[in-house]
């Protein structure tokens, strides 16, 4: 197992040889980079440890506990002369290194030694960043933090280019020297190692944050449309699935309790069909949403309205289909007045940019989602095929002529060539409260449609993982991939 040890700042490379001196220490890594010194002209090269202070030591497990004190430090004997006697004995000696473990003052020696445990992906990890960026590297920080409470919080990125390409991490944004710095944050085992100047290098979005007000927004988000769906496949007209969610919310915002609400409706009114249909899920994503409006900070018909979809197609892509689907079914229908939806379940896996490491096989990243296809049919009988991108696509035809040539540039220039592709070929939709793109079918066959979603959701993943344009990637998020973590 591989530990971090702390040793006294320029004692990094003796501490290093007297730990491989060591029974039962296997390897000892110190990352170092080149540093220049000198005019131009004149200029040397030297190396020096990445992080002042700090190795790490893979020791055999059976031994680690052997090598070092109480307090973490590592100790050994040699052979001296005694100078009283004269003559030879064994000398203990404490080394200047020791593990390095969170808020150790107080900690039982096993407990240092657990924490002060780095898995060998972190190392790996570690030696990978430091090998490509070789030169350069400065401020690089050992931070007392949490990641893991840090990526609950902030959720995960991708460095996409540079010296730092592959690494997943944490990018915060923090203040440096009056200014702000955009910052990748990573794992060292307990540890956090944190790399500035992170801006200049594209990265992709690979999981949203799980805790904070962000986390919070998200789950509403899905929550809505989670209902939304489940209402339209149980109501005759499922184009009042968001009137009746509004419906619903008002009476819980005054009854205590969901249960209540059923024991005081009519055995026929429509509202009891609609909570009697909901599964488990489903009501604790109402009593979810009621706990939410009634602490909203306005007042709670402003947030219906602004929070619950007016529009008859849910957003492109969403995690629930909204009628029942078996395992074994990925196509399903619901017939709207004035065309019908088809949900189609797409695995997003090909198309979404995931880092090498254990977060691509979390349960975070089940990339089955499904789409949803308006299918209108004209009075000549030609069939289109509409994908509902919602307020996204509205505010791009709000946009003027000049300003949608420079926002294609800077989609261009951002990282987002699938969407600029798509937006300026694509043909637009907007109609009965649908803001999409439409693309002419010649029938509604499985592999006609699922030419149709995968044409559309390359770049429907390319919005969400978009980190360049904050504002249209927030509008991506709700209208066109309604994707944040499943589980």
């Amino acid at each position: 197992m591989w530990y971090v040890v702390k040793t006294d700042f320029y004692s990094e490379d003796k501490s290093r040889q007297e730990l491989l001196g060591l029974d039962g220490v296997r390897d000892v890594y110190l990352p170092v980079y080149k540093r220049s010194v000198g005019d131009v002209g004149e200029r040397r090269y030297h190396f020096v440890p990445t992080i002042s202070g700090l190795l790490f030591a893979l020791v055999d497990d059976d031994r680690i506990d052997h090598l070092v004190n109480d307090r973490g430090y590592f100790h050994y004997t040699i052979t001296g002369r005694d100078p009283v006697t004269g003559q030879s004995r064994p000398i203990p000696v404490r080394s200047r290194a020791h593990l390095l473990s969170l808020n150790a003052a107080g900690f039982a020696k096993e407990d240092i030694i657990r924490n002060a445990r780095v898995p060998q992906a972190d190392i790996d990890r570690l030696r990978l960043f430091n090998d490509r960026q070789v030169e350069g590297i400065e401020n690089l920080q050992l931070l007392d933090l949490n990641y893991a409470q840090l990526a609950d919080q902030y959720g995960t990125v991708l460095i996409t280019e540079g010296p730092y390409m592959g690494i997943e991490g944490v990018v915060r944004r923090v203040k440096s020297g009056g200014g702000k710095d955009r910052r990748l944050h990573f794992s060292i085992g307990c540890w956090t190692v944190c790399v500035p100047r992170i801006h200049q290098y594209r990265y992709v979005v690979v999981r949203e944050p799980r805790s904070g007000d962000r986390a919070r927004e998200i789950t509403v988000w899905r929550n809505i449309d989670r209902l939304i769906g489940r209402l339209q496949a149980t109501l005759r007209d499922p184009d009042l699935a968001a009137d009746t969610l509004r419906t619903l919310l008002r009476r819980l915002n005054h009854d205590v309790r969901l249960d209540d609400l059923r024991a005081s409706l009519p055995a026929d009114n429509y509202l009891t069909g609609a909570i009697d249909a909901m599964t488990t899920a489903d009501r604790a994503a109402l009593i979810s949403l009621s706990r939410y409006f009634q602490t909203y900070d306005r007042s709670i018909d402003v947030g219906l309205q602004e929070l619950i979809p007016h529009s008859p197609l849910r957003p492109f892509l969403t995690p629930t289909p909204g009628p029942d689907m078996d395992a074994e079914q990925d196509h399903a229908t619901i017939t709207h007045p004035t065309f019908i939806e088809h949900i189609l379940r797409t695995d997003l896996r090909p198309y979404f940019r995931l880092p090498q490491s254990s977060t691509a096989s979390d349960t975070s990243t089940d990339l089955t989602y499904y789409a949803h296809i308006a299918i209108f049919t004209a009075p000549d009988g030609t069939l289109s095929a509409v994908a509902h991108w919602g307020e996204y696509m509205r505010q791009y035809l709000l946009l003027l002529p000049a300003e949608r040539t420079a926002f294609h540039d800077e989609l261009i220039a951002k990282g987002y060539p699938l969407t600029a592709t798509l937006l300026t070929s694509a043909t637009p939709f907007a109609r009965y409260g649908i803001y999409g793109i439409t693309r002419p079918i010649r029938s509604t066959s499985a592999d006609e449609l699922r030419d149709v979603v995968h044409a559309l959701a390359p770049a429907a993943v390319e919005l969400w993982q978009g980190a360049g344009l904050l504002k249209w990637r927030k509008l991506a998020q709700r209208n066109v991939l309604l994707h944040g973590g499943k589980g």
